[in-house]
C-alpha cells in the first residue's frame, strides 16, 4: 500500500505534466507586419484607444506596424502568453526572427529582434542587423502616450 504522501506527490506531478503538455499544444502565433523599408525600433503599446489586432481561427494574431513604428492596440495580451513570433514585410516576404529562425539566417542579415517589455504595457522590437541591434539595445526608450 502506498503512503498518502507518495500519492499526493504522484497526483501533483501528473497535474504539472498535464499543464506543460497543454501549454505546449496550445500554440499562439504572433505575426508583425512591417513596411519593406522599415529599419529600427518599433513598439506595440496596449492602449484604450488603439487598433485591435487581427485574430484568426488558427491562433494567429497579426499586428500591422505603421510606418512611424508605433502601434497602439487595444489588446496585446497574447505577448504575455506562450507564443511563437514571426515577422513579414508588407509585401509578404519573410523577415527572419532572431531566436526563432537562427539556424536558417545569416548573422549579418536583417532580422526582427525582441528588445524589451515595459511595465506600461509596451513591447519594443528592433528590425536590423545583429550589429545594429547591439547598439540599439543600450539606447533608452521613450514612453508612449495614450
Amino acid at each position: 500500500m502506498r503512503s498518502p504522501a507518495k500519492i499526493t506527490i504522484l497526483v501533483l506531478g501528473a497535474l504539472v505534466l498535464a499543464c506543460v503538455i497543454y501549454k505546449s499544444t496550445v500554440k499562439y502565433r504572433v505575426r508583425c507586419v512591417v513596411s519593406k523599408d522599415f529599419r529600427g525600433v518599433f513598439t506595440i503599446a496596449e492602449r484604450a484607444h488603439g487598433t485591435p489586432p487581427k485574430k484568426s481561427a488558427n491562433n494567429l494574431w497579426v499586428y500591422n506596424i505603421p510606418k512611424d513604428g508605433t502601434l497602439r492596440t487595444t489588446d496585446a495580451s497574447i505577448l504575455e502568453e506562450w507564443h511563437t513570433q514571426e515577422a513579414i514585410y508588407a509585401d509578404g516576404s519573410k523577415l527572419p526572427s532572431y531566436g526563432m529562425d537562427e539556424g536558417t539566417i545569416d548573422s549579418k542579415g536583417v532580422m526582427l529582434f525582441p528588445l524589451q517589455t515595459s511595465g506600461d504595457r509596451i513591447w519594443y522590437f528592433f528590425v536590423g542587423t545583429k550589429e545594429e541591434y547591439d547598439q540599439a539595445s543600450t539606447s533608452p526608450r521613450p514612453p508612449i502616450p495614450e
